[in-house]
């Protein structure tokens, strides 16, 4: 059982997560606007940019409720699907600004080492981008 030192911790990592994650939504929405505004990326900003405040907005609401969690077990779940619906949410959002033809957003992962298992947002991010190329590919007619 997790004493109360424990817990705090968990709760701190908690914030953080939270932090930055509402901080990278804030530098991705920017990282797709200003090549927008410089005509470089041809997409409709405004679905861009609803979907993201949306999924702010949905993120800082479950941040809000996953705050009065006690138990050192569901802190680690909301922990982990936070951080996976971020991840998703990421998938989402280089679908709609091209996906694979917009090859300056795609995902960039590193190569595991040796004896090394691959951490779970990698793997997460793999299967984004092949779910994406997927949905892209039946786009293309034939």
């Amino acid at each position: 059982m997790m004493g109360p030192a424990e817990t705090s911790a968990l709760r701190e990592r908690k914030r953080i997560l939270d932090d930055v994650t509402v901080w990278m939504l804030l530098v991705v929405s920017v990282a797709v606007a200003v090549p927008w505004f410089l005509r470089l990326l041809p997409i409709d900003l405004s679905v861009v940019a609803r979907a993201t405040f949306g999924f702010t907005l949905l993120y800082i609401a479950l941040a809000t409720l996953t705050d009065r969690l006690r138990g050192p077990r569901s802190l680690r779940l909301a922990l982990l699907f936070l951080q996976a619906s971020g991840i998703v949410f990421l998938g989402l959002l280089w679908h709609l600004v091209g996906g694979l033809q917009v090859p300056m957003f795609a995902p960039r992962v590193r190569p595991a080492r040796d004896g090394e298992w691959p951490r779970p947002g990698e793997v997460a991010a793999v299967w984004g981008c092949a779910a994406v190329g997927r949905c892209r590919g039946r786009d293309r007619p034939e």
